[in-house]
């Protein structure tokens, strides 16, 4: 867009930030080469926001190719050059760089046929935004909007197996990790699970939810707390078990974790 951009990336390596600041990097030194350009071209942090919502990934590559659309830029979205949108809706289309990966999203809309046909639904108003989408993930307005899709990483293991890895090394029962311990502890084998869950068995944080019976924003702060990102957990038996669990994978080889 004119002054800003989007992008629907996936952290693979959990370096999102690194990646965001070598991009901006490299265009501005891009433009100071051009005549009469000096200085940074993107001013503060970039914007990011986690795609939890299955309907909301689906919707958001037809989001973001019709933005030039609804800001009155163009006629058409095939007008708008700074776009992927020829390489999801034309087979004509050669030299797609190495880095977009079109496959996954395609596939969830059949074809590219399937691909235009919901992007002219969306052109019609035939088809309204996903719940919420907008308020959800376009609250903020400020810098370049950064939207992923979680990580599914995954070590082969089913839902099935990461819970009972987490009852046998904890010596809880299933149903208790359906429930909710107030305190500074909480229940640590629940927030065991919902880091194996993602982690171990590459599945989504509302997947984890719904298992867990807890809701998609606690799954999030979970996960941050694993990270690093908030308050640390004082269960001390819980790094224990972490490790553990990393052993008997590939996580730690890998250093996907």
């Amino acid at each position: 867009m004119p002054n800003h951009y989007h992008l629907l990336v996936e952290s693979v390596r959990g370096n999102l930030s690194a990646a965001m600041k070598s991009i901006a990097q490299g265009y501005s030194q891009y433009v100071n080469k051009l005549p009469g350009n000096d200085g940074s071209v993107f001013r503060g942090r970039f914007a990011s926001k986690l795609v939890l919502e299955e309907d909301h990934w689906f919707h958001l590559p037809v989001y973001m190719h019709l933005n030039p659309v609804r800001a009155r830029l163009v006629v058409r979205p095939n007008q708008w050059q700074w776009s992927s949108r020829e390489y999801y809706a034309t087979r004509s289309v050669g030299n797609k760089p190495e880095w977009l990966v079109t496959e996954k999203l395609l596939a969830e809309y059949s074809d590219l046929a399937g691909y235009r046909r919901y992007e002219n639904e969306v052109l019609q108003k035939r088809r309204m935004p996903p719940f919420k989408f907008d308020k959800v993930l376009f609250g903020r307005r400020q810098g370049p909007v950064i939207v992923e899709k979680q990580q599914e990483i995954g070590t082969g293991v089913s839902k099935q197996k990461a819970l009972k890895d987490v009852v046998e090394l904890t010596g809880c029962s299933l149903r208790s990790l359906e429930e909710t311990h107030m305190g500074p502890r909480g229940n640590a084998p629940r927030a065991l699970a919902a880091w194996w869950m993602v982690y171990g068995a590459g599945c989504t944080n509302v997947e984890t939810a719904r298992t867990l019976k807890m809701t998609e924003s606690a799954v999030a702060k979970i996960l941050a707390r694993w990270k690093g990102r908030g308050k640390r957990f004082k269960d001390k038996s819980l790094w224990e078990w972490q490790k553990q669990l990393l052993e008997s994978s590939d996580l730690m080889a890998s250093g996907r974790v």
